[in-house]
């Protein structure tokens, strides 16, 4: 009977370890997937958005110059963030008017997602981010205007794939086997930031090319 007792207390034990055996994901193959390896799809629907708009201006020669940013994710999402998951965030940047004298275009755009908590373990740990430069382009620009701006869909990965963020919360010397669960961070975290930082190249008439920075900060909270 003692020796029953002793492997049912291990078996939990590796469940905990393994931390996430007992956690739902919520999450089906149809619900993550286009296709299915075998089936033709005529058209693939794409899934319900929900945008957040920011106005931005920035100041050249004396002269402002107007930015709208555009940023989305699925609405499944936007009251119910999984760190645990992989996820698209859309980043888009255009200007709200063109100006004949000067080329307007993306240098650089960083952006990242991170838990938003109170408690410092958890606060600012990175899930993912993205880093793409255009400085090695003829004109070390993406071109952008009114009609045609600067979208970029941002893969978000799962959480449990970025080892730094793992060693940052748990310290190091865990096991290689426990991974960080939805439920911890969601009872630690008021849900996810969405930062973001946009280098925009402006070229004027004699071919002179300057750099201003657009910054944001938006929240993807749990509720």
């Amino acid at each position: 009977m003692k020796k029953k007792l002793i492997t049912s207390a291990l078996l939990l034990s590796a469940c905990f370890v393994l931390a996430g055996c007992s956690e739902d994901s919520g999450e089906t193959l149809k619900g993550q997937t286009d296709a299915t390896m075998g089936k033709n799809v005529k058209h693939v629907k794409d899934p319900a958005m929900s945008y957040t708009k920011i106005n931005h201006s920035v100041t050249f020669n004396g002269e402002k110059i107007n930015f709208v940013a555009k940023y989305g994710i699925e609405k499944r999402y936007v009251h119910n963030w999984r760190f645990t998951n992989t996820e698209k965030v859309i980043l888009s940047l255009k200007p709200v008017s063109d100006n004949p004298n000067l080329k307007l275009g993306i240098n650089n755009v960083y952006s990242d997602v991170s838990i938003s908590s109170s408690k410092t373990q958890y606060n600012a740990v990175r899930q993912d981010s993205v880093n793409l430069s255009y400085s090695q382009l003829p004109h070390g620009m993406v071109s952008i205007s009114k009609n045609d701006g600067y979208t970029l869909p941002f893969q978000v990965e799962s959480i449990n794939e970025n080892e730094t963020s793992f060693y940052v919360i748990y310290g190091y010397g865990k096991t290689d086997n426990q991974r960080i669960t939805e439920h911890d961070l969601r009872e630690n975290a008021y849900g996810a930031k969405l930062n973001v930082v946009w280098t925009v190249a402006i070229t004027d008439k004699s071919g002179n090319t300057y750099f201003k920075t657009i910054n944001d900060a938006v929240g993807i909270p749990y509720k």
